[in-house]
């Protein structure tokens, strides 16, 4: 999934993508006793776009990756 998005969003009208970090599992934190580890990863970005399109641009992202967040963090 993280190499998906990370193409999708090279693919991004003002967005260039750079360097990429190793992915990195981690144990989740504060969540259910029966979730997963995450899959972690820091990406160096060059944009043309303000902060708040990026942001809408990522959330489009995970929305077309089937993510769906919960109203409270839609709200937060």
């Amino acid at each position: 999934n993280l190499g998906r998005a990370l193409a999708m969003l090279a693919d991004a009208r003002g967005v260039e993508v750079g360097d990429v970090s190793d992915f990195l599992e981690t144990p989740p934190v504060d969540c259910p006793p029966d979730s997963p580890p995450f899959l972690n990863a820091a990406a160096h970005l060059r944009t043309t776009l303000e902060p708040r399109a990026l942001l809408d641009r990522l959330l489009a992202i995970e929305a077309a990756m089937g993510r769906v967040r919960s109203a409270a963090a839609r709200n937060a």
